[in-house]
């Protein structure tokens, strides 16, 4: 099977517990509670298909990945786009990372955070240390993610989109805006079609996509020249 780069980011998140540094019976505590509750996340997990979320989840928030594209005036020849992307809602853990494909993205970088412990970039990976409850993480890059098919329809391919943890996955929520030169694009059609849990919205040369899931998310927004 062939797999094809794509040209987004991934969540990879890795639970790595690390017991604090008081009395050996605290430290054992804690640590049963911390695998009592990864075993309860285990109980859940989704092993690989795509499940859309009518509902959000009872519970904390999850993971909220909000991304906003721009399509500038030279993204039709070269199929680079501005991305400005922020994370709420981390996991609180000891180690995780941001990763994207290293053919399509430059000029990664970190615009602010809070909450988080170290922050390194990889190349194309934002490796990410102690992780507290309520961190935040805004980073910036361009991406070649548009690309003219064979009819002249411009496709903008984002994913996949995940949270991951070994081989499950856990619900995850995306809010995405796309905005384009004015006379420039006609918003044509989405890839997975909108549905409960997955809402596109269009106003003039901007669009609005809220998606809530578990499992990998590929979308494909579909253009035509205006």
């Amino acid at each position: 099977m062939l797999h094809r780069p794509v040209p987004w980011a991934v969540l990879i998140v890795s639970f790595l517990f690390n017991a604090p540094l008081t009395s050996m019976a605290d430290a054992f505590d804690d640590e049963l509670a911390r695998q009592e509750a990864l075993e309860r996340q285990l109980s859940a997990v989704n092993e690989g298909r795509l499940e859309f979320l009518p509902k959000r989840p009872p519970g904390p928030p999850v993971h909220h990945q909000h991304t906003r594209v721009i399509v500038g005036d030279d993204s039709l020849q070269s199929g680079w786009v501005g991305l400005q992307q922020c994370h709420t809602h981390l996991d609180a853990v000891a180690s995780t990372e941001i990763v994207f494909n290293p053919e399509r993205v430059t000029e990664l970088r970190v615009d602010s955070h809070a909450g988080i412990g170290d922050i390194v970039i990889d190349g194309s990976r934002v490796q990410l240390r102690d992780v507290g409850e309520n961190a935040r993480l805004c980073i910036s890059t361009r991406s070649r993610a548009l690309r003219q098919d064979e009819t002249g329809k411009y496709v903008l391919r984002n994913g996949p989109f995940l949270r991951r943890f070994l081989d499950g996955y856990y619900p995850m929520h995306v809010s995405m805006e796309v905005s384009w030169p004015a006379q420039a694009l006609r918003f044509v059609a989405a890839r997975p079609a909108p549905q409960p849990g997955f809402e596109v919205t269009t106003a003039g040369t901007q669009l609005h996509v809220e998606a809530w899931f578990e499992g990998p998310l590929v979308t494909e927004l579909k253009f035509e020249p205006a």
